[in-house]
């Protein structure tokens, strides 16, 4: 126990005041803004492109959350039921039109409109932990082929 006071008044990592330790509060990724791509994306803006674009075959951004890892991730729209408010996606299920995922686990998946950093983080694999970019993953050949489309209908859109 002595060892571990000793730690805590030599190091701010190691103290348990707070809460969390320094480490944890200081960003140490250059282009951390305390924001994750499509946070500023309400349901109502959500529910409006998705009532505009949402067609079998259109590119989206599906958000997957988890024990505060954050990844992008794309698909692509299957079919929407104009009368029930959703909209199914090929890979990931049922999502209402202004992105709630209906499956379990609840709030696992949030569906987003495929613009700026959102699309850049999906097409980039970009990951994020607890607020902070920590990896990138590698595309599967269909994510591939996703993002060559997603980039086109973009292109498209203006």
């Amino acid at each position: 126990m002595a060892t571990r006071d000793r730690l805590a008044r030599s190091s701010p990592f190691w103290s348990t005041d707070g809460g969390i330790g320094a480490a944890e509060q200081m960003p140490n990724h250059q282009s951390w803004t305390g924001q994750l791509p499509g946070d500023a994306q309400t349901p109502e803006f959500i529910a409006s492109w998705m009532r505009s674009h949402a067609a079998p075959g259109v590119v989206v951004v599906v958000r997957h959350r988890q024990l505060g890892l954050h990844e992008y991730l794309l698909d692509e729209v299957r079919r929407t039921d104009p009368r029930l408010k959703r909209i199914h996606l090929s890979d990931h299920g049922t999502f209402t039109l202004e992105g709630e995922y209906l499956g379990q686990p609840r709030n696992r998946f949030g569906l987003l409109v495929p613009v700026g950093d959102v699309l850049e983080a999906a097409v980039q694999g970009q990951g994020w932990l607890h607020g902070r970019p920590v990896f990138q993953r590698p595309s599967s050949t269909h994510e591939r082929t996703l993002i060559s489309a997603a980039r086109r209908q973009q292109a498209e859109r203006g």
